[in-house]
């Protein structure tokens, strides 16, 4: 059995295909939730720190992962320090400004030729659409949602701002992914997948 077929499709295939196998790697895992993609990290050879504001019971540390409940707006990234970051729909919980940012802040903080892997919501999530037409956006693309924001990329602003990067692009991909939570109704994502690696001296 394959270890996606393991875990299930909770860790998307952007993990699998992407993140290799390290012994004594270090990984981050930001806004890990149930920490699915954190167990997976650790199972592949990382020592990893999973990070989210709010953590289930069920997320526990052992040798090799630590959790930690932080806004990841008050944690302290390390300088190149870490061999995989994933960060899977949670960037667009930040405003438009914080998000730019924190790309920057994960670039800084892999090693050389450390993998980033980032999946997020872009302006063709059908979310976008409604509440554009309900109220006006805080700032380009941020939205008030719930008890927070919700904040979109545009493609249009993103490849060039990545093209800026010091990183090699993997991958780049924009999607629009079908949808049906038990609690909502179906409805459409557009989706952005990224993974980068930072370039070598």
């Amino acid at each position: 059995m394959k270890i996606s077929e393991y875990y299930g499709i909770r860790v998307p295939e952007i993990v699998f295909d992407y993140v290799d196998e390290l012994e004594n790697g270090i990984a981050l895992d930001i806004g890990c939730n149930s920490g699915i993609v954190t167990e997976y990290l650790g199972s592949a050879g990382y020592k990893t720190i999973g990070i989210d504001i709010c953590l289930p019971d069920e997320c526990k540390n052992s040798d090799n992962i630590e959790y930690i409940q932080k806004d990841i707006r008050n944690f302290k990234f390390k300088k190149n320090y870490y061999d995989v970051i994933v960060a899977l729909n949670i960037l667009q919980f930040l405003s438009h400004s914080e998000k730019y940012k924190f790309i920057e802040l994960i670039i800084d903080s892999l090693k050389i030729g450390g993998t980033f892997v980032m999946k997020s919501f872009t302006t063709l999530d059908s979310t976008y659409k409604k509440l554009s037409k309900i109220q006006e956006p805080v700032e380009n693309n941020l939205f008030k949602f719930e008890n927070g924001v919700i904040s979109f990329f545009n493609s249009e602003e993103l490849k060039p701002f990545l093209d800026k990067l010091d990183i090699d692009l993997i991958l780049y991909t924009e999607e629009v992914v079908k949808d049906d939570h038990s609690s909502h109704d179906k409805h459409n994502h557009g989706m952005i997948d990224i993974v980068c690696k930072k370039k070598k001296d």
